[in-house]
């Protein structure tokens, strides 16, 4: 019962996304660059996935249809390597879209939350306030570090469209 309100709700979300006037905006993102990942596993991820790319009108080219994706909310970031991020970004390069695509959407029945400790075992000292988990849209936003197995991927000034401190800010027109 759950799993069909929460499909229920994802739903609702992608479509009133998808309905938003945003659509016919002028700047930003068209169809064709933007890639959406399916759980080939799950009725409902493709589901989902087929009525955001009709009512976006995503190319059947940047549809990447993952099969063995665990059934879980976590996975280990070696895991997400090997079954989610390496082969999205391999289908990229092989049908030729990584010139033009500027965002990755994933479908529902993917692991959201990724296990860091492989990679951060070999940090010192981790400071509390970096978590030993990240979230799968913020690893794929930084896909270079995490590949390359760099785990200055989690510290704070890794995500330059974040913001910081003012005094930090500041320290450039000194």
């Amino acid at each position: 019962m759950k799993s069909i309100l929460r499909f229920l709700i994802l739903c609702t979300l992608f479509c009133l996304h998808a309905a938003s006037p945003s659509a016919d905006a002028w700047a930003g993102a068209s169809a064709s660059q933007w890639v959406v990942v399916v759980n080939g596993d799950s009725h409902n991820s493709r589901t989902l996935a087929n009525h955001y790319c009709q009512l976006r009108d995503i190319p059947g080219r940047n549809v990447i249809v993952l099969k063995e994706i665990p059934n879980s909310n976590t996975m280990p970031i070696d895991e997400f390597r090997s079954r989610i991020l390496g082969p999205v970004l391999k289908e990229i390069e092989d049908r030729q879209l990584s010139t033009h695509i500027q965002g990755i959407a994933y479908s529902c029945d993917i692991p959201t939350t990724i296990e860091l400790q492989s990679d951060l075992s070999s940090v010192e000292n981790l400071p509390k306030v970096l978590t030993p988990t990240a979230s799968i849209n913020g690893l794929t936003y930084l896909f270079r570090w995490v590949m390359e197995k760099n785990p200055t991927y989690i510290t704070p000034d890794s995500n330059w469209y974040a913001t910081h401190e003012a005094a930090s800010l500041l320290k450039i027109y000194q």
